[in-house]
């Protein structure tokens, strides 16, 4: 009969070990992206010799020779792409901060080496300017790390001036469907509360609402002070009966909508920011038209190819 024996290993020791264990992982990982990207160079130096040993007997266009040319520029840019993920795992995946969104990256040339001492930036556009909120440089691997803070406010009514600014404002172009019945909604609601008729509930309604209007219109607005922490507590209430399926049907759209709620909070706060890249001689070179897209208690990480 086989010998069996019982052993029992403690949680925190497996975290404990496994810890210990992920830095010379990443390590061993470096050093082995980093091998396979010679290999390929040294690959790319071999089609390249042999490219210009078919030139001698064939013409330039010949297809052995355009398959040489081929095979090395294949190689060169794998090598390009190895060196850049050994780059890459060599700086560690920042921690999520509840009240900051958190923007790190690499910034590469077109031949997928680091841009050094570049300025990384978020900008606004407020009343036609353009603001910088928050700026870095890139460091000699070209990673830049840049950390945006939003204060949360207890003013109420402050916070969401301007999303009922925006609202009460005859549109100035064609309005999508959601966007219609929103707005038709929260007039309405805003209506009672400007003739003091606004109950509870509705006032509820009214304050989920120009959180969600302010985030399809991208209007930005800080959360509301210890909002984010109770919706979260309610939602962590809810989560482990709605995993077991003992959610009733109310219960269920109440966390959806929590959720929800939740998403819009942490989105609004940062609604209007723009990335700008800006070269060591001053040379601007990117300027993105389009929000970026932030999120409260997220870390985005982002690689930015300069053509």
């Amino acid at each position: 009969m086989a010998d069996t024996r019982t052993i029992t290993v403690h949680p925190d020791k497996v975290s404990e070990t496994l810890e210990a264990a992920f830095p010379a992982a990443d390590a061993q990982r470096v050093a082995s992206l980093g091998l396979l990207a010679e290999l390929r160079q040294a690959k790319a130096a071999v089609y390249r010799r042999e490219a210009a040993r078919l030139r001698q007997t064939h013409a330039d266009d010949d297809p052995s020779v355009l398959q040489a040319e081929a095979r090395a520029a294949t190689s060169v840019r794998f090598a390009a792409d190895l060196r850049m993920e050994s780059t890459r795992s060599q700086r560690p995946q920042p921690e999520p901060e509840d009240e900051a969104w958190i923007l790190c990256g690499h910034l590469w040339d077109a031949a997928r080496a680091p841009i050094v001492g570049a300025t990384i930036a978020l900008h606004k556009r407020i009343d036609g300017r353009d603001e910088p909120v928050e700026a870095t440089t890139t460091m000699k691997d070209g990673y830049f790390l840049l950390r945006l803070a939003v204060e949360a406010t207890t003013d109420e009514a402050e916070r969401l001036a301007p999303v009922l600014t925006d609202l009460r404002r005859e549109p100035t172009s064609r309005e999508t469907e959601e966007v219609r019945v929103l707005r038709s909604e929260l007039l309405e609601l805003d209506a009672l509360g400007r003739a003091g008729r606004l109950r509870e509930p509705d006032r509820e309604r009214l304050v989920e609402g120009l959180e969600r209007y302010a985030a399809i219109r991208r209007i930005e607005i800080p959360p509301a002070a210890g909002a984010v922490d109770e919706l979260r507590t309610r939602i962590a209430a809810l989560e482990p009966r709605a995993t077991a399926g003992e959610l009733s049907t109310d219960e269920t759209s109440e966390l959806e909508r929590l959720r929800t709620r939740l998403s819009i909070l942490r989105t609004a706060a940062t609604a209007s920011l723009y990335l700008r890249v800006t070269g060591r001689d001053g040379e601007v070179l990117l300027a993105e038209e389009t929000p970026t897209a932030a999120r409260l208690g997220a870390v985005t990480y982002r690689d930015i190819e300069i053509a």
